[in-house]
């Protein structure tokens, strides 16, 4: 396949390349910046602002074990999604999902086949983690949509509720690029598959619009292995100084074939047959969101609210369709000032979350709820010896029913967790730094997992202290951590009884190493 590539900067230059394997056009009405500018900001070594805890912090000196990827790396990384970037610039361990494709089950702190269920993903403020035991999607985001994901490990439900005794992962999306018209479309292609994308955005003095689309393919190794992806995206943002605010809303839609398992006999026979050649998943979802934030002297106001649904149609063992929707509602407050030579930041925010959900298969027929409410807080403040000191709890209130015919299943049930952190950092030297961490999380069985029970489960309870040091010194980028957690009540399958069961105590004890060298420009060295 031969293609060609098109640049146009501006009126009077234009260029044209042939090449092979990639078409892009690319239209960008901002002027290129000098040689000099690019080597000046080389040299420089940015502050990298974590946002996943809901308030801004610099990375280096947060009390956190934090992993923050940028959009630029992200792109120039070569990978195709943020589910993609999570897992190989960010290190974060997986296993292939239930719905085949390019989604990956993530996990953080080893939660095994329950890492879905014990953390917390979010795009642009807004929780996108199911009510089930479906992952949550993070393939539909192409790079070109990337401002920055952060990865938090350890207990986050301060700050995001059930479901995070893991982590959280968090995608921020662009609001757009240089200012001006700028775009660009691209087509690759392989022996067994094709990448379309297109993206147009649109920057002025105040408002700014993009529009991002893609159609991925792939047919396989196997037979009736094939995966098809569909996306899109609009976006919109508004700043007004004080006043900002921004508008998403995306689909995605895919399309996966199931090959099935093969025996050893068959295998050598044929390693490419299936022996499912009927089985499928297919899953449609769109999401929307609203980001308002007011700056009034020292007090920040945000909204952030949203919501989710998800569609899905499937064929192995029987028929299966679902329907799902989540609507989120969050409004916090921060106050940040400076008394003597400290700053001391405080938040107080709320979360509510309205779910519900329902499921046809030849062995349920089910709707079920879950509502949660909670107030949470944080109170951290920056001492001139270059202390760090931070304290957050939260209390959130869950109503969850279900009922199911087939089953024989009904519940309604009320529960009330709570959750706190105590975090300390000091700068030792400047980039050099050390943390150290306390936190109690908690997760709620789901509604797959309250279908099949012996008796009503309870809540895990999970309790972290972890420690860490950071260093950040030019092109140099580094951490290590030591983490210690253990949980009680966790929620996993009793495949000889074929129910869910509450486990007893478990301890998890671990050591993560990162880090990352600027080794020239557009080459960097990184490991975890």
């Amino acid at each position: 396949m031969k293609t060609c590539q098109f640049t146009l900067r501006s009126p009077s230059a234009f260029t044209f390349a042939c090449a092979t394997a990639l078409a892009t056009f690319s239209l960008n009405a901002a002027q290129a910046q000098t040689q000099t500018q690019v080597q000046s900001q080389a040299a420089e070594l940015p502050t990298v602002v974590v946002t996943a805890n809901r308030m801004e912090q610099a990375l280096q000196t947060a009390p956190i074990g934090a992993t923050v990827l940028l959009g630029d790396d992200i792109r120039a990384s070569g990978v195709l999604d943020a589910n993609e970037a999570v897992r190989k610039l960010g290190g974060v361990a997986a296993r292939t999902d239930l719905y085949g494709g390019r989604e990956f089950s993530l996990d953080l702190r080893g939660y095994g086949e329950a890492s879905s269920q014990n953390l917390v993903v979010v795009v642009d403020g807004i929780r996108i983690t199911q009510i089930d035991l479906a992952s949550a999607r993070l393939s539909s985001i192409a790079p070109e949509m990337i401002e920055k994901i952060e990865i938090i490990r350890g207990g986050a439900s301060v700050m995001w509720g059930e479901g995070a005794a893991g982590g959280v992962i968090s995608v921020t999306t662009k609001n757009g690029a240089a200012k001006g018209l700028s775009g660009s479309v691209s087509y690759a292609e392989s022996f067994t598959g094709r990448d379309a994308q297109a993206r147009v955005d649109v920057v002025g003095d105040i408002a700014s619009f993009n529009v991002n689309a893609r159609h991925y393919r792939t047919d396989g190794y196997r037979d009736n292995s094939a995966n098809e992806q569909t996306t899109y995206s609009l976006g919109g943002a508004v700043n007004l100084g004080a006043f900002k605010a921004r508008l998403g809303y995306s689909n995605d839609a895919q399309d996966a074939r199931f090959p099935g398992a093969l025996s050893l006999p068959q295998f050598s026979n044929n390693p490419k047959q299936t022996v499912s050649p009927n089985d499928f998943g297919g899953t449609k979802e769109s999401r929307s969101n609203l980001n308002l934030s007011y700056k009034a002297g020292d007090w920040q106001a945000f909204l952030d609210a949203g919501q989710r649904h998800r569609d899905t149609d499937s064929q192995f063992y029987g028929t299966n369709t679902g329907t799902s929707q989540n609507t989120q509602i969050s409004p916090r407050i921060v106050y940040e000032a400076a008394l003597g030579n400290s700053v001391l930041t405080a938040m107080l925010g709320y979360d509510r979350n309205d779910a519900k959900a329902s499921y046809q298969t030849p062995y349920n027929d089910e709707s079920a709820t879950q509502t949660s409410t909670a107030w949470f807080g944080n109170v951290s403040a920056l001492l001139a010896s270059d202390t760090r000191l931070g304290i957050g709890a939260r209390a959130e209130k869950f109503k969850k029913s279900a009922l199911d015919s087939l089953n024989m299943t009904q519940y309604a049930f009320n529960d009330q967790l709570s959750a706190w952190d105590v975090a300390l950092n000091q700068t030792v030297l400047k980039g050099f730094d050390v943390y150290a961490r306390a936190a109690k999380s908690y997760r709620l069985p789901n509604i797959d997992e309250n279908r099949v029970v012996a008796g009503q489960l309870r809540p895990t309870v999970a309790r972290d202290l972890e420690i860490g040091v950071k260093y950040q010194k030019q092109a140099l980028n580094a951490a290590i951590r030591l983490f210690k957690q253990t949980s009680v009540d966790e929620i996993a399958f009793d495949s000889t009884n074929y129910v869910n069961v509450n486990q007893d105590a478990i301890k998890r004890t671990g050591v993560e190493l990162e880090g990352r060298y600027k080794w020239a420009s557009g080459f960097d060295v990184g490991a975890t």
